[in-house]
């Protein structure tokens, strides 16, 4: 039998301002998938060109990952490649100009 708008089989529910257990495992689990795997995520990312390495930060940078210390270090060095890709950028039309 279907619940009415508003129930569920659990009418106390999970109270406020408990965390999502599954989101709270599921954002660890990136975190070491991360940890683990940075060393070929680097590698992966340097060999993009830069267009798609750019295209990968905005990507990232939709999302907070600095509920880790390493993580929120790893994104220092992201934004550090951005500002970098700019400067290029600009330094690369000044040329052609």
């Amino acid at each position: 039998m279907r619940y009415r708008p508003g129930q569920s089989g659990n009418p106390k529910g999970r109270p406020k301002g408990s965390p999502n257990i599954t989101k709270q495992q599921t954002k660890e689990l990136v975190n070491i998938f991360i940890e683990k795997n940075w060393g070929q995520i680097q590698k992966d990312f340097d060999s993009l060109k830069p267009r798609e390495r750019l295209d990968v930060i905005i990507r990232l940078l939709k999302y907070n990952l600095s509920s880790s210390a390493s993580i929120s270090a790893k994104n220092k060095y992201f934004e550090h490649y951005v500002k970098q890709l700019i400067k290029n950028k600009k330094d690369e039309n000044t040329e052609t100009s």
